[in-house]
């Protein structure tokens, strides 16, 4: 099952560039999108570090997951 999981999510992340990648060739949508990281970046924080909080011996969990979203936001060309 986590196999799938981790297929699905990569399927899932290529969706997402593709659509980030041709949203962005309209230059008025940049400032809609980075916007949008701007607003709930903060929650999502929130959310992964309450989260990785309760995994046992997961210290850097959280602070891992955030950078990896980040990297994936600045591998889109958006840069919060």
């Amino acid at each position: 099952m986590a196999d799938n999981q981790m297929r699905d999510s990569e399927r899932s992340r290529r969706w997402s560039a593709a659509l980030v990648a041709f949203s962005l060739e309209s230059q008025a949508n940049t400032a809609v999108l980075s916007g949008w990281i701007e607003k709930w970046m903060p929650l999502a924080r929130e959310a992964v570090t309450a989260y990785c909080g309760a995994l046992p011996e997961q210290d850097d969990a959280a602070d891992a997951a955030l950078s990896a979203v980040e990297a994936f936001h600045r591998s889109l060309g958006l840069d919060a």
